[in-house]
């Protein structure tokens, strides 16, 4: 039993870091898009964002394989959960589909 809860754990750490993982990204690209360097908002991002995953897989992956593969389906799922969410119009914000096609 005491297994099958650290691999819920993990579940549930996998959704959480793949939504701050793909939100981020989502966050980070309407930034770009209104500011004047974006370049900065999107390294900036890149690092902080890698680097939290990077750690967090890291620190997953010295347990067992197993809770590897648990996390890695949490946080594949949450970037469905993320992109399902956003293209239900749940952003209301300008894309930059808008953006480009709005003159």
């Amino acid at each position: 039993m005491n297994r099958l809860m650290l691999l819920t754990l993990t579940l549930c750490m996998g959704l959480g870091l793949g939504g701050l993982f793909f939100g981020g990204l989502w966050w980070t690209t309407q930034k770009a898009l209104q500011s004047g360097r974006p370049a900065n908002w999107i390294l900036s991002s890149y690092f902080l964002r890698n680097g939290l995953a990077l750690s967090s897989f890291f620190f997953v992956i010295r347990d067992s394989w197993q809770a590897f593969v648990v996390l890695l389906m949490g946080f594949m799922l949450s970037r469905w959960i993320v992109l399902k969410y956003l293209q239900n119009g749940a952003s209301g914000q300008r894309t930059s589909k808008d953006i480009l096609y709005e003159s």
